[in-house]
């Protein structure tokens, strides 16, 4: 939307839906609204749909895949009928209108305030959560927005009205009917024109005088909308043909938007005005040629919010943005309304919610700015290169044994207005002159050696082994302060004390409590700091992750206009910049950085280019020799340790909002390099950040380092406590979610469960209705509840996940079922767990429990009693009741081995079903991946009559047949080769499994599918696979190795089960877990077979390789691997061997840890 439509008043906002979920994720989207609603609507439909997509397996990934293909067939339903469509389909199945009505208000919170102030959101008066009033900055940023003409919205909710009534001074009219706009109707208003969700009994059951509907929702709706509520059509259309739309909370493809849009397009009529009339601000770009065509015949342009260009107009960075932080959608587009409402030459945008600033109060701000700029002289801009001369001249006397008196005072004369510098080289030149020289050094030699020290970014202890020469350094009060900082740096929680309180004392105090995660210490210290000069950067960036940006900005704006140091005022500008979340940045830097002036960037993009250092030139081919390399092997250490001291000293947070001052990748080369020495402030400044991948990848570096088991404990019993403190700034709760994921492999589960229960898995329950499977603290979860092994506490989180299943199947399923470690219940179910059991079992199939009640019974801990219960519940269960997912199906099938009854139920679901997908489309125009069912799994477990296998073999040949038809460019296709060997071996096994009677019928079908699944596999191609630099190609080709040992035996693949082996001696790291635990599969599994293959010389390398060099390998996971190696060991040893690498695998104190 052009900024000058909405300047001029021309544009009305229209609100839907994904608005409302800046405030919560309660608030449903459009088709997420309407997901139990398809779900009761087409039942049989889903389940068909999902179980033809299902294999017989059980995996970490099945919910996953369950839940995509659900999403799928939704997608399919509602191209097919169209939202609204669906909607009047419910309508007239149920048989009357209510139902809908009913339907939205128990899924639709309305948000109210309480007696005691308290704000939280109800559902049908059940409170569901607590809110609080930042949680409606995008909704105040909008209603701030006063040259909106109007603000329409077609959400029930009472957001926008509550907003308005508790939060802004003048609130806003809101209109809900016809005979409020034809009233005297003048005033800038929200208007409901789809209806406002009951809040009270005496609400009546109406919309705009209809007394048959309460919200617009249906197909006939839209229909009948211009007939029945001509004011709101009238006003709308007047609004369109004089101004335009800006839509919020829309996305493209959102079938609310499409049925508006639809209808405003039948208001417009066609081809007058061919400008655009509808602004859509989106996060996405819509870059099909038919939905631009759909948007240029619909007045249609669309903003999306994160183009560069956009993103740019904002004044974003874009480099610094990182979209995966919470709030990250919801601070740009509060940006970008606080865009709208800016006027010409402001210097700063509004803070908070409050008015901008005033015209005089902008005026003041360039004068000052202007006379900053006249205050900018010669001595000024070349301050850096004076400081790196008079280092030179310094390390050039102290060489030369020369008097310095007269050097250090020019020195600490410039430094007072100099605080860091880039370039350090002839700092590094005294530092390694002092080291060299025998004996003690003069105090003024001390003191320029300790400041050299603290300028190279190094500390005292790096050097200690040296300066036992050099007693007079302890005198000196800045070497003092670094020796101090080493401590702070390794981990001391003293409190350090000063007759005189100073500003360094305090920081380092406040560092010291913040590095162990103690949040409350931390901010007592930090209000109670009255911190002078520069160290008023330090406190702003940490009382904005406390308190808010507002106060921290406020704070450093009031030193900036005390500053006359142009150095520290480009510093302390850069800052303010970064903690304010105003967008366009408050301070423009151009003027200093046009005079050589820089800010913290610039040394922390010259250390880190530093760290990274320079390639090696290129060698001719098949040269032979060795790689010297001159200087100190440490540089990477050096470089890191500079960088951490860095960030310390200026006060800076790596990551803040939805900006990072550094980015993810360089600081885990950092904190790589820097971990093992310093634990603690690596993991704070690590848990700044919000990124999935990486802080699991740093939490599994602390995991796996036998040399922090101490900090390991005490770094998770801290994160645990403080996720549970109030105390605990809300930017660093994901990170901690995150970062202590792999922590609970290597910390004895006595230490921390009941931290973890009290402060993370209570909390997860107490908002289980939320949350997804894959939100931070479900993941956690997973991860903690998979370490346990004892079994009262195996039975505690049991039961509460028994509890609060029916609130969230999805998650208490996956955690029970996958990562559960049931057989350490012993066989025992508590009576808590039964009663709760026995509740679930009665709302089948309602909820469908099948897997859990498999899970408990193959670890032998459901009660017979439950078990028979749930046998008499499938019973009961009509036929289209039963859930058609092939997982579902399977797990009856084990349970109800033997009953005949609930057998042929099941066996009817799959042989409905597509049961040898073979993935060729239609007509054999392409190929998609095969989701069939591996119908050998039910081998053992049920028995197909004659006429079942009729239909099973019939079903086998369709599909042989038509992937037979296949065009040879598609079964050569390297990238689908590795799928349609699986399937090809899943076939020739079933085949192979059959009776010798049953076998002989599908003699033909064997033929053929071996003749197929040798044009597409030989020996090279497996090779091929594995030497592939794709680690899913690598892992393919073992798994179609390991298809071809189960079908064909051991023998058959000597020369493969070699190659993997040799792949693993040689420390090849691509699948290095699968490739280790497949070589423990082959012992396990064809014991008698491998021990003629005769590699157990072989054996005895790759166990001294590992013994030797895990710890160097970037993809070694013990907790993947230490027991695969275990297992081998003990195989050798029972073999007749023994030596040091056997017995490190077998009695190691840490590989027991994993094991």
């Amino acid at each position: 939307m052009t900024k000058k439509d909405y300047d001029r008043g021309l544009v009305s906002a229209l609100i839907g839906a994904g608005f409302s979920k800046n405030v919560s994720s309660l608030y449903l989207d459009r088709n997420s609204l309407l997901e139990d609603l398809i779900d009761d609507l087409f039942k049989l439909e889903i389940n068909q749909y999902i179980s033809n997509y299902s294999y017989c397996t059980v995996g970490k990934n099945l919910e996953v895949e369950k839940k995509k293909r659900k999403e799928e067939f939704i997608g399919n339903l509602l191209n097919k009928y169209g939202y609204l469509g669906i909607v009047s389909k419910y309508i007239g199945q149920k048989g009357y209108r209510e139902v809908i009505e009913d339907y939205i208000e128990e899924r639709t919170p309305y948000v109210k305030k309480n007696d005691n102030g308290t704000i939280s959101l109800y559902i049908k008066d059940k409170k569901k959560s607590d809110i609080i009033e930042s949680d409606f900055s995008a909704h105040k940023q909008l209603l701030l927005c006063d040259k909106f003409k109007n603000i329409y919205t077609t959400n029930y909710d009472n957001l926008l009205e509550f907003t308005s009534d508790c939060f802004l001074e003048s609130p806003i009219p809101m209109v809900k009917s016809s005979w409020s706009l034809s009233n005297g109707f003048q005033n800038r208003s929200i208007i409901k024109i789809h209806g406002s969700l009951k809040i009270e009994d005496n609400d009546e059951f109406e919309f705009d005088g209809d007394k048959h509907l309460r919200y617009i929702i249906a197909q006939e709706d839209y229909e009948t909308y211009i007939d029945k509520h001509e004011a709101f059509s009238h006003l709308m259309r007047i609004s369109m043909l004089q101004g335009k739309f800006c839509l919020l909370g829309f996305s493209g493809n959102d079938p609310n938007y499409m049925g508006w849009v639809k209808w405003i397009s039948d208001i417009l009529g066609k081809g007058k005005d061919k400008g655009p009339k509808i602004y859509l601000v989106t996060f996405k770009d819509e870059e099909g040629s038919g939905k631009k065509l759909y948007y240029k015949n619909h007045y249609i342009r669309e903003i999306n919010l994160v183009d560069n260009e956009v993103l740019t107009l904002l004044r974003y960075n874009q480099s610094e943005i990182s979209l995966s932080a919470p709030n990250s959608y919801k601070e740009i587009l509060e940006s970008f309304l606080k865009f709208l409402c800016e006027t010409g030459n402001e210097k700063s945008a509004e803070t908070g919610g409050k008015e901008n600033n005033t015209a005089e109060d902008k005026s003041k701000s360039s004068k000052e700015y202007e006379t900053a700029k006249v205050e900018l002289t010669n001595s000024e801009k070349t301050t850096s290169f004076v400081y790196k001369e008079l280092w030179y001249t310094a390390s050039t006397k102290f060489y030369n044994q020369e008097d310095l008196s007269d050097i250090i005072k020019r020195i600490k004369n410039t430094k007072y207005n100099y605080q860091f510098c880039k370039i350090v080289d002839n700092q590094e030149y005294f530092i390694e002159t002092a080291l060299r020289r025998k004996g003690n050094l003069t105090e003024d030699e001390a003191y320029l050696f300790a400041l050299a020290v603290k300028e190279t970014g190094q500390l005292p202890c790096f050097y200690s082994s040296l300066l036992q020469d050099k007693p007079i350094l302890d005198s000196i009060p800045l070497w003092q302060e670094l020796v101090q900082r080493s401590e702070t740096l390794t981990g001391s929680e003293e409190v350090l004390h000063d007759v005189i309180s100073s500003d360094y004392f305090t920081y380092e105090n406040i560092q010291r409590k913040l590095f162990h995660l103690d949040f409350k210490t931390a901010q007592q210290l930090l209000e109670g700091w009255d911190a002078k000069g520069y160290w008023l950067q330090a406190k702003a960036m940490r009382l904005a992750a406390f308190n808010g940006s507002e106060e921290a900005f406020n704070l450093i704006s009031s030193y900036i206009e005390t500053l006359d140091n142009i150095q520290e005022k480009m510093y302390a500008c850069v800052l303010a910049n970064y903690i304010s979340l105003h967008y366009p940045r408050p301070y423009n830097l151009d003027y200093f950085l046009r005079n050589n002036i820089y800010g913290q960037g610039e040394i922390i993009s010259y250390i880190v280019e530093k760290l990274n250092g320079k390639e090696d030139k290129p060698k001719q081919r098949g040269w032979i020799g060795s790689t010297h390399r001159f200087g100190r092997d440490n540089s990477r250490y050096e470089q890191s340790l500079r960088f951490l001291q860095f960030i310390f000293d200026t006060g800076l947070y790596l990551n803040y909002g939805i900006t990072y001052f550094v980015d993810i990748k360089d600081w885990y080369k950092i904190c790589k390099n820097l971990f093992k020495y310093f634990p603690y402030p690596c993991f704070f400044y690590s848990i700044q950040y919000n990124d999935k991948d990486v802080l699991e990848r740093i939490g599994q570096d602390y995991a796996f380092n036998p040399d922090l088991l101490e900090e390991n404990q005490e770094l998770l019993l801290l994160s645990l406590k403080a996720y549970g403190s109030p105390y605990t700034p809300e930017i660093f709760l994901s990170g901690i979610l995150r970062i202590i994921t792999p922590l609970y492999l290597c910390v004895d589960e006595s230490i921390w469960f009941e931290n973890f229960k009290a402060n993370i898995f209570d909390s997860m329950i107490s908002h289980i209705t939320e949350y997804s499977y894959n939100e931070a603290i479900v993941e956690n979860v997973d991860s903690a509840v998979a370490c346990l092994k004892n079994k009262n506490h195996i039975s505690l989180i049991l039961e509460t996940l028994l509890q609060h299943a029916k609130d969230n199947m999805e998650i208490a399923q996956r955690i029970i079922c996958t990562h559960m470690n049931l057989k350490y219940l012993k066989g025992d179910l508590n009576n808590v767990c039964s009663i709760f059991l026995k509740e679930l079992i009665g709302t089948y199939p309602q909820n469908d429990i099948t897997q859990i009640i498999y899970s408990l019974n193959k670890n032998n801990c459901l009660p017979d009693e439950l078990l028979n219960l749930f046998m008499s519940k499938l019973k009961e269960v009509g036929f289209d009741d039963i859930p058609s997912e092939i997982g579902s199906l399977f797990y009856i099938c084990i349970l109800a081995k033997g009953d005949e009854e609930i057998t042929k139920k099941v066996k009817q679901k799959i042989l409905e079903k597509d049961i040898w997908h073979c993935g060729v489309l239609a007509e054999g125009n392409g190929w998609s991946t095969p989701n069939y069912i591996r119908l050998q799994a039910f081998n053992g477990i049920t028995e197909w009559d004659d006429q079942e296998f009729s239909i099973i073999s019939s079903n086998l040949r369709k599909n042989i047949s038509k992937y037979n038809t296949l065009p040879d460019k598609f079964r050569n296709d390297s990238f689908m080769r590795n799928v349609q060997i699986t399937y090809l071996s899943d076939v020739l096994q079933y085949i192979n499994t059959l009776s010798k009677e049953r076998r002989k019928s599908l003699e033909d079908l064997r033929v053929l599918t071996k003749k197929l699944l040798s044009s597409s596999v030989s020996y090279d191609s497996f090779i091929e696979a594995m030497l592939s630099e794709q680690s899913a190609d690598v892992s393919n080709g073992i798994d179609n190795i390991v298809q071809g040992i189960c079908s064909s035996g051991l023998k058959s693949y000597y020369n493969e089960i070699n190659f993997i082996v040799d792949r693993a001696i040689i420390g090849e790291q691509m699948v290095l877990s699968k490739n280790l635990s497949v070589i423990e599969w082959l012992i396990r599994n064809y014991e008698q077979d491998f021990k003629e293959m005769q590699i157990d010389s072989k054996l005895l390398v790759l166990l001294s390789v590992y013994k030797n060099r895990w710890q160097d390998m970037d993809e070694f996971r013990p907790d993947h691997s230490f027991e695969d190696l275990y297992y081998i060991a003990n195989y050798l040893k029972k073999e007749g061997h023994d030596n040091d690498s056997i017995q490190y695998w077998l009695t190691d104190s840490f590989v027991r840890i994993f094991l």
